[in-house]
């Protein structure tokens, strides 16, 4: 029972996170995490990766521990520093999410179900 609350607290409450009336842009986890993936495509530091991702340090942690243990990411060593890299499992997720990305942003197209009733209400007269 103490875990389950321990993890229910754990969560992020999304009504208390969005504020009606701001115009302010939130990020769902797919774009964070694509955004820490992009920034250490070539080995970053925990500081850059939080400095580009526009995150705190407790929320990346999360997310790092979470793209570690899933092979997206690994830990590098480089005179002394701490360096996290995009690993291949990394870099498909990019490919895939990039693609998604595409095939969902529209430009200048009319829904097909939309030009299926614009046919429809051209072709039959109507009656009064």
């Amino acid at each position: 029972m103490k875990n389950a609350l321990k993890i229910a607290s754990t969560e992020p409450q999304l009504a208390n996170s969005i504020p009606s009336n701001s115009s302010k842009k939130y990020r769902n986890s797919f774009d964070i995490i694509a955004s820490i993936l992009e920034t250490a495509r070539k080995g970053a530091t925990l500081f850059t990766i939080t400095r580009y991702v526009n995150t705190n340090y407790r929320h990346l942690r999360k997310y790092l521990n979470f793209l570690i243990k899933r092979e997206f990411i690994d830990i590098k060593i480089d005179n002394g520093r701490i360096l996290y890299k995009t690993c291949e499992r990394g870099f498909e997720f990019l490919r895939v999410y990039h693609i998604l990305l595409d095939m969902l942003s529209v430009v200048n197209t009319t829904p097909p179900i939309a030009k299926v009733i614009c046919q429809h209400v051209n072709r039959s007269p109507r009656k009064i």
